[in-house]
């Protein structure tokens, strides 16, 4: 990185940082800094932030946020009419959990965590509104492959909808379980309604975890966390309990440390303390520190899949993700090559084949 892309990061961090107050007057030219805000997913964040930005461009966000927010209220009464009961993951909630306004944060998809035994009725309820599957339609098929959720597509093509019936693979299950969330459960006002989702602290973990699992990729993941936590007053005890008991202590501490060091959030000292004693993911976080500004790999590359596994705290965890996310077979394989069930075990064979095409074709 030369030294104006090293300037031009360093006033991305800044103008991104949960305590920089908006329309700041800063020597920062938006032309500048929109190509790499983009990159990394917050545009529109940064134009909340720079006085120089065009403000057709956080209008435009907010109404494509309020059209899917609209689309979100309208399938949630349909499933409430057909007794699924449903939790909104991401999305329209993070942007109101975290950065209070919906220009802040883009959004592409509708995530809704449903139970799994609903999936069959969900997926026939969205089908009759005009969406179509984009997987196979047998459940015993869906189940074989490695998935936590099927996406459906509008008729207009202009919404995305990810049914969850689980929050993370069988190779990264670390964090909140999707059964104990719905337990905890709460109500979020949401332009105006109340909006079923995850409780706070299990926002929190199922964020950091799904951050980590795609090997922080982007600045706007490191944004979300840091906006929840600067918005939030935590029971920090009971966080890192629960992100003990559930195996994603490392993966927290990475976060928190890449937060406080590139986006200044303030944590209390004990927090900050205990993740740098946490040798495992002081070391992560400064490799991930040093290299984010130029990371452009897409959420499949080497290195943000080492960067998953490097925060996998158990030797037996890392393997389960190595073999899992090895050989099991996934959507994306099955969407390559569709076979029927009957063929169904030479996906054994295809998957390590295509993780290795890949990694030669991303060398070239």
């Amino acid at each position: 990185m030369n030294k104006i892309q090293r300037q031009r990061w360093q006033t991305l961090l800044e103008l991104c940082a949960p305590s920089t107050p908006r329309s700041v007057a800063v020597e920062a030219d938006w032309s500048d800094l929109r190509e790499l805000a983009t990159a990394h997913g917050v545009a529109p964040l940064l134009a909340s932030r720079l006085a120089t930005a065009p403000a057709a461009l956080r209008l435009v966000t907010r109404l494509r946020n309020q059209y899917l927010v609209e689309e979100l209220f309208r399938l949630l009464d349909a499933c409430a009419s057909a007794a699924i009961n449903a939790l909104v993951l991401k999305g329209p909630v993070l942007a109101k959990l975290a950065y209070r306004d919906l220009s802040c944060r883009a959004f592409c998809d509708l995530d809704v965590l449903i139970l799994e035994d609903d999936l069959p009725r969900a997926v026939a309820l969205l089908e009759r509104r005009g969406y179509r599957a984009n997987l196979p339609r047998k459940t015993a098929m869906r189940r074989r492959f490695q998935a936590v959720a099927t996406n459906l597509r509008s008729a207009n093509g202009l919404v995305n909808v990810d049914l969850h019936w689980d929050l993370s693979p069988a190779y990264y299950h670390f964090g909140p379980e999707a059964g104990g969330v719905w337990r905890r459960a709460v109500a979020l006002d949401l332009e105006g309604r109340p909006v079923p989702t995850l409780a706070q602290l299990d926002q929190l973990l199922f964020l950091v975890v799904h951050a980590s699992r795609h090997g922080w990729a982007t600045l706007g993941h490191l944004c979300d966390l840091a906006y929840l936590v600067h918005g939030s007053d935590f029971a920090w005890d009971e966080v890192l309990r629960a992100a003990a008991q559930s195996r994603c202590l490392t993966i927290l501490n990475v976060g928190l440390l890449l937060a406080n060091r590139l986006l200044k959030l303030a944590l209390p000292a004990a927090v900050i303390g205990q993740a740098r004693r946490d040798r495992r993911a002081a070391r992560l976080a400064e490799g991930i520190a040093g290299g984010f500004a130029g990371e452009r790999s897409s959420a499949a590359s080497t290195q943000l899949v080492r960067r998953a596994l490097a925060a996998i705290e158990r030797p037996r965890d890392r393997l389960r993700y190595l073999v899992i996310r090895g050989f099991a077979p996934t959507l994306a394989d099955w969407s390559e090559r569709p076979l029927s069930q009957a063929w169904y075990p030479i996906y054994y064979g295809l998957r390590p084949w295509r993780i290795l095409r890949a990694a030669l074709a991303g060398q070239r």
